[in-house]
């Protein structure tokens, strides 16, 4: 009988993501401006289910999280994060076409909820919204310094943002990816992207990866170019055991990490967390991660799609992991934070 509700809940998140992605351009309510959110969130106090003792998994530290519920019928299928320097402020992207900002509430050094929620429809260069003119699915998101780089997955596109400048207000302006990406399955796109950071190979440069190849087990196919486009190169990320690639991030030290999603009605959720060298990326390479962590069915986690490397609200290093609920409702919106301990 267990087996059997399993499967059926299965079922009912494969339809609800099918929904969710076929009303992605026109669900929801058509707001236009950013508009206040009040969330509710539920603490997950320890990662691993039935062991609350347990808070070291590989070169991480579990330090807390919390499930969120949004008042507000746009409000879910969170892709992305960035975390600001001082570990509370962040962006976040939605499947829908929409920008979600706030703040991480910190008690103890624990996150503990979110406050001065705001979601805003991401504007495309005409002021319309983006989702009006199909670009809506927004699956990544890198920040450099004042500006914000959305890929689109769909269509194989990745938006510019002046937030310096603009806010949420901002108007995107569209930069020109390498001919290759438009090989890419539309819906198997940009699924992650970053940027490399000051002093790390590749400084400056965006890195992006599609959730996978067109190969049945084989790659994810990626790119490294400038922020305009220019000086562009393909690589490809090996992957194994049925995982998709849905996010990356870059360590102070310039390692690589990249996130990655399992999930079938037999077997359940699974995300698995992998490292590589940036300076592997090079033009046509093939290169492999080593394999840091895998978690299952068996923690507390869900449909692991954001990733964020940050200083703490005490300055240590973390990571922030982030699911989409895919606005199911036998899904749900996570976030959970990490002290990266080394190995």
């Amino acid at each position: 009988m267990r087996r059997l509700i399993a499967s059926a809940l299965a079922v009912l998140a494969i339809l609800a993501l099918a929904f969710a992605a076929g009303q992605g351009s026109a669900g929801g309510q058509r707001h236009l401006t950013p508009e206040a959110v009040a969330v509710t969130v539920y603490p997950i106090p320890h990662l691993k289910v039935g062991a609350p003792g347990v808070t070291r998994f590989g070169p991480l530290e579990y330090v807390g999280g919390f499930e969120i519920r949004g008042r507000h019928p746009n409000f879910g299928g969170l892709s992305a994060i960035r975390v600001e320097a001082d570990g509370r402020g962040f962006l976040s992207v939605t499947d829908t076409g929409d920008w979600v900002r706030g703040r991480i509430d910190y008690r103890e050094g624990k996150p503990v909820g979110l406050s001065d929620v705001v979601i805003a429809p991401i504007l495309a260069a005409d002021g319309r919204r983006a989702k009006d003119i199909g670009l809506w699915d927004a699956e990544s998101l890198a920040l450099v310094g004042g500006q914000a780089f959305v890929g689109i997955e769909r269509e194989h596109t990745v938006l510019a943002f002046d937030l310096a400048a603009g806010g949420l207000t901002a108007r995107g302006r569209r930069v020109p990816v390498p001919p290759f990406v438009q090989e890419w399955w539309s819906n198997r796109g940009i699924e992650a992207m970053g940027a490399a950071p000051a002093g790390a190979p590749h400084a400056g440069k965006l890195i992006g990866l599609s959730e996978r190849s067109h190969e049945s087990e084989g790659s994810s196919e990626g790119f490294v170019m400038n922020r305009d486009g220019t000086e562009a190169f393909r690589f490809s990320l090996m992957r194994a055991d049925g995982f998709d690639t849905t996010a990356l991030d870059v360590l102070p030290n310039g390692d690589l990490l990249v996130l990655e999603r399992f999930f079938t009605p037999r077997r359940g959720v699974a995300m698995r967390l992998k490292r590589l060298k940036l300076s592997a990326l090079q033009p046509d390479a093939r290169v492999k991660a080593e394999v840091l962590l895998t978690l299952d069915n068996t923690h507390h986690i869900d449909n692991m799609e954001g990733l964020s490397v940050h200083p703490g609200p005490d300055g240590e290093l973390r990571l922030t992991l982030l699911s989409d609920d895919n606005f199911s409702i036998v899904q749900r919106t996570l976030l959970l934070q990490f002290r990266w301990v080394g190995e």
